[in-house]
């Protein structure tokens, strides 16, 4: 096991190293100063900055999200308390998010993100010096937690928004790619070290380290040049809500009048809601069945997300015919289902080391498919409040499967490859369901 995880971490230094090369390569050799802005072949400056920023504090977050996870595992060896923190850190998202993409469609979105961020990094590195004295327990976790993710509610919608103002609508899918497997990348080499670096360096350290790396992810994100919408004047309470009212309407409205977007979007939050569970076992599934120690399941995150990364990509650099958008979609969505069931009767860590990394590459594909047809479709002054339901949507069901996931994994904690080759039932459920029953191919295949 330890020759597996050295060999594993070896692999995700290359990982971080190269992600670091090409980024620098990136910069350096594709952009140049021209007309007052650094742009090559329609790639801005502002949209190197943004995922400048994104780069710093995803590294950060996926070396805590390792972290944390084995800290409360630890701490209580309860499935219940991760259900339970999961449920806190997503509950804030699920309840903030449509008023964070409100506020991303009339306010500066610029300011939201920056904000966002500063905030984010005093909480994480207040959390960590708790931890570093031994005064962190889990309440004081779960405040912080809840915190943390009321920023994130508004961070998300207003990034969202942002992206497809800053960068060329011809280039939209391919520096979607792009920033989304740069992002991926970034996550891979963070989530391979997490679990090798908490045993090295413990929790303390690395909540620090993702504080810091929140409030460094402000700095080129607030560099970025974006013009600031005129004020009208300042609202009172009343008219804001009633603002707020009236927005909310006019995106439902919205939804109702595009067929298949609310398929869509319901779509999305059940892939979302099945995939946060399979995450929560697989701890306890690489000790209980594989025997191996809490260095691998970070390893085990980097695989999946080095498959998202690799499924992205490949969707960004496909031919650009969306009228086979519907048959990609339900390919990578019934490949999920046979891999995840398959676990069960297939029960070698050779095979679950093949699963993972083309589980996430099916994710991955699935993700870009909806995200780049609701960029590309979207009318720009419905962007930030569809994409902020979207995450509402997606975010409710989370919580919830986090709350039960606790009780599931407790009783299927003898035969927990069952427990994955249930969630591949429910997601070939799905399948069937978009194939005979929905107008998501009409939609997305535009």
């Amino acid at each position: 096991m330890y020759s597996f995880t050295a060999a594993a971490v070896t692999e995700s230094q290359k990982a971080g190293g190269i992600t670091i090369v090409v980024a620098y390569y990136f910069i350096t050799h594709y952009t140049s100063y021209t007309g007052g802005k650094v742009r090559t072949q329609g790639i801005y400056r502002d949209f190197v900055l943004m995922l400048s920023g994104q780069l710093i504090s995803k590294l950060g977050s996926s070396v805590y999200l390792v972290a944390v996870i084995l800290f409360i595992k630890q701490l209580t060896g309860s499935p219940g308390a991760l259900g339970i923190f999961q449920f806190i850190a997503y509950l804030p998202i699920v309840l903030l998010t449509p008023l964070g993409g409100m506020f991303a469609d009339s306010t500066y979105k610029k300011r939201i993100i920056v904000g966002s961020d500063i905030i984010r990094g005093i909480v994480m590195i207040a959390l960590g010096l708790l931890a570093l004295q031994g005064n962190l327990n889990f309440g004081i976790l779960l405040i912080g937690t809840f915190v943390v993710s009321s920023c994130t509610a508004l961070f998300l919608p207003a990034a969202h928004a942002l992206f497809p103002e800053i960068v060329p609508s011809s280039r939209l899918r391919t520096l979607n790619s792009v920033k989304s497997t740069s992002l991926i990348g970034a996550n891979f080499a963070g989530t391979s070290l997490g679990g090798a670096a908490f045993v090295f360096f413990g929790p303390a350290a690395l909540f620090i380290a993702n504080g810091f790396s929140f409030a460094f992810s402000a700095i080129p994100e607030a560099c970025i040049r974006y013009k600031i919408p005129s004020k009208d004047g300042t609202l009172s309470a009343p008219k804001a809500w009633r603002i707020i009212k009236q927005q909310f309407r006019e995106v439902l409205g919205y939804i109702r009048t595009s067929p298949g977007l609310g398929p869509l979007l319901l779509s999305y939050s059940f892939v979302n809601s099945l995939y946060p569970p399979v995450i929560l076992a697989l701890p306890f599934l690489l000790e209980k069945h594989y025997g191996f120690g809490p260095q691998v399941f970070g390893v085990a995150l980097a695989l999946l997300l080095a498959g998202g990364g690799a499924g992205a990509l490949l969707y960004g650099f496909l031919p650009a015919k969306t009228r086979y958008n519907n048959r990609l979609l339900q390919a990578a969505l019934g490949g999920l289902a046979i891999l995840l069931a398959l676990i069960w009767p297939i029960r070698t860590p050779l095979y679950l080391w093949c699963a993972l990394p083309a589980s996430g590459a099916a994710i991955g594909v699935v993700h870009q498919i909806i995200t780049t047809s609701l960029y590309r479709l979207i009318t720009p002054n419905a962007r930030g409040k569809v994409f902020g339901i979207m995450e509402s949507m997606a975010s409710f069901s989370v919580p919830l499967a986090y709350a039960a996931a606790g009780f599931l994994i407790q009783a299927f904690l003898v035969q927990l490859p069952l427990f994955f080759a249930v969630m591949g039932a429910a997601i070939g459920v799905m399948t069937l369901l978009i194939h005979f029953f929905s107008r998501i191919g009409q939609f997305i295949s535009q």
